[in-house]
């Protein structure tokens, strides 16, 4: 079994989805849920050559994270 690791950014999202999760749907629900997409995270971190390739997504995120991080690099320069 391969481990995986989470970003803290994956974390806060699947928190978020948690307790969305919960609030429509009760706590049986969310269990359910939250514990197939971490079997499904568990499939693709043993057969990381499942699926497809997705580079346009990446590219995205990481334009969008630089985007972010420009962002947020102005604002502080403003605030000083």
């Amino acid at each position: 079994m391969a481990k995986f690791r989470l970003s803290r950014r994956a974390e806060a999202d699947l928190l978020s989805i948690g307790e969305f999760t919960l609030g429509e749907w009760g706590e049986t629900q969310t269990i359910r849920y939250l514990g197939e997409l971490e079997k499904c995270c568990q499939m693709l971190a043993d057969n990381p050559f499942l699926g497809r390739a997705c580079e346009h997504v990446v590219s995205a995120c990481v334009a969008t994270s630089m985007v972010d991080m420009s962002s947020s690099i102005d604002s502080r320069k403003r605030a000083s």
